[in-house]
């Protein structure tokens, strides 16, 4: 029987990336997997180099689809896997040779494994704040337990995990098509968690996450992100009011921080806007119903955000449009 089912969502891809890539998943130290590369409509040679490698190792087998996005490739790899367990792996990261063994060393009575990860950026490596907690354990488990000060303790990141097959097929466990930016992962890693009765927690940095440029969350500008976004926070409260009432204010606040990286989003060069365009839009995103209330009777909540959000946020709370758009004018002129 195969142990573990490591999907691969495959889309355009930097050719290194991807070799790399695939290299780091054939050099495992574990060797009882298959790898499911899923080909989401791809147009340039990342297909190429799929079948490449595939022919070199009878443990790879290609899908290839329209192109539906992130969550529908990985959802046509949960429903093509054969392990017993499964992992994720981004088509431009990659991983240590020990990614699979550390998870299978620590699976035993354990229905999820989560491992540490490495930002890789073009002039050093970040190694995550460790865990401080070893595992956590409950008959039921509800979502209060994977939060600390507005923090999900389990990483919104679906790649650094092994989660057991049988939990997501006997619960339906699917990532969501509708959102496209990227909240999908919170969403399913939570609803995953909430079946589980012991999360293991494990300090091997052994996933490479790679920020190089090529990468980076500051060239790609997301039109319509409040709104995207919101769909995130609203599918996230449809799951924690099944457990307790979510009140007004709780609500307002994470409508709040959305709005706060839907301005940044508009500061940013790639969205091609002039200086007055950009001034109108974040007029647009204060006066957006929800933020106004929440900005004119609400207090801002102490969070961990960076010094750098929190400006945006004091500047959106005394509703400084013009002030924002040159704030981070002068930020994206710097990086």
């Amino acid at each position: 029987m195969i142990a573990i089912s490591l999907i691969i969502p495959i889309y355009n891809n930097v050719e290194s990336y991807l070799r790399k890539c695939l290299e780091s998943v054939l050099s495992q130290t574990y060797k009882n997997f298959e790898v499911l590369l899923i080909n989401d409509g791809s147009t340039d040679n990342s297909l190429t180099i799929c079948e490449e490698y595939a022919s070199k190792d009878n443990r790879i087998k290609i899908i290839n689809k329209e192109n539906g996005g992130i969550s529908s490739a990985r959802n046509v790899g949960l429903n093509e896997s054969k392990g017993e367990y499964v992992c994720f792996v981004d088509h431009d990261d990659w991983v240590d040779s020990d990614f699979l063994e550390v998870f299978m060393e620590n699976v035993s009575d354990t229905d999820l494994v989560i491992s540490n990860i490495k930002d890789i950026f073009s002039d050093r490596v970040n190694k995550r704040s460790g865990f401080l907690s070893n595992s956590l354990e409950s008959r039921e488990f509800n979502p209060d337990d994977f939060y600390d000060n507005h923090n999900f303790i389990l990483t919104n990141l679906p790649w650094n995990k092994m989660y057991k097959k049988s939990i997501i097929i006997e619960n339906n466990i699917r990532f969501d098509e509708k959102i496209k930016i990227g909240g999908e992962d919170l969403i399913f890693v939570l609803q995953y968690a909430l079946r589980c009765n012991k999360i293991k927690f494990v300090n091997a940095y052994t996933y490479n996450y790679n920020r190089q440029p090529g990468n980076s969350v500051t060239l790609n500008y997301i039109r319509n992100y409040y709104f995207e976004a919101k769909k995130i926070k609203d599918a996230l409260f449809d799951i924690l009011e099944r457990y307790k009432t979510v009140s007004k204010q709780e609500k307002l606040y994470h409508y709040f921080r959305v709005a706060g990286k839907a301005i940044f989003e508009e500061g940013k060069p790639a969205n091609s806007k002039s200086f007055i365009e950009r001034y109108k839009s974040i007029v647009n995103i204060l006066n957006i119903p929800e933020i106004r209330d929440y900005r004119t009777n609400y207090k801002i909540e102490e969070s961990t955000d960076s010094r750098f959000f929190s400006i945006i946020h004091n500047l959106m709370k005394y509703n400084q449009p013009l002030f924002l758009t040159i704030f981070l004018s002068i930020y994206f002129k710097k990086i």
